[in-house]
């Protein structure tokens, strides 16, 4: 196990986060289900930073769906619209929002949409 698990930290250092398949995948060369039955060790790998130290992370290949609810759709507009308001926004608008932020480690970006989002939801 010790050695399987060194052959694959290599590995996954060594591809950049991705084994077996998936860059056939992403390239399209093949389909989503050639590449999830192609090797146990095809998918996504992750160095996560723990206190204990970095841990490799293996997640397979998988097929995202998309159902498209009207529900996503109305979300998906609604996120639209506020990045096209962000994108008009002057410089020194976008330097209070940022300013604003400070405080929560965020980006002023993500505080203007946190507050759009909210408030749209409420109309």
């Amino acid at each position: 196990m010790i050695v399987t698990n060194r052959i694959i930290q290599l590995y996954a250092l060594e591809m950049r986060g991705v084994l077996g398949s998936v860059k056939d995948y992403k390239n399209g060369l093949i389909t989503a289900e050639q590449a999830m039955t192609a090797s146990p060790l095809t998918g996504t790998y992750q160095i996560k930073h723990t206190h204990e130290g970095p841990r490799i992370s293996h997640m397979k290949l998988y097929k995202p769906t998309n159902p498209q609810t009207v529900e996503q759709q109305a979300h998906r507009s609604i996120f639209s619209a506020g990045v096209l308001l962000w994108q008009s926004l002057t410089i020194e608008d976008k330097k209070l929002y940022n300013d604003r932020a400070k405080q929560y480690r965020f980006s002023g970006f993500n505080l203007f949409m946190r507050e759009y989002i909210n408030t749209q939801k409420l109309l």
